[in-house]
């Protein structure tokens, strides 16, 4: 079995209006039909998530080359 992840960002807060999970997550739930031909289990989401370390250094580093 396998498990996609992803990790997009960062937004300001602020910027944010009421409800904003919903569309990304019906953007993802559609992505994932049309690619396996099967209705997502489950989809945990939200705009609480943060960087690891590790993933906050590649940030960084991409930022820094820009």
């Amino acid at each position: 079995m396998k498990v996609w992840g992803c990790k997009i960002g960062e937004v300001d807060a602020s910027k944010l209006p009421p409800g904003s999970d919903a569309p990304m997550r019906a953007a993802v739930a559609k992505a994932f039909r049309e690619i396996t031909g099967d209705d997502p289990q489950f989809i945990f989401s939200g705009w609480g998530a943060s960087l690891a370390p590790e993933e906050r250094n590649v940030v960084n580093g991409w930022n820094a080359a820009a």
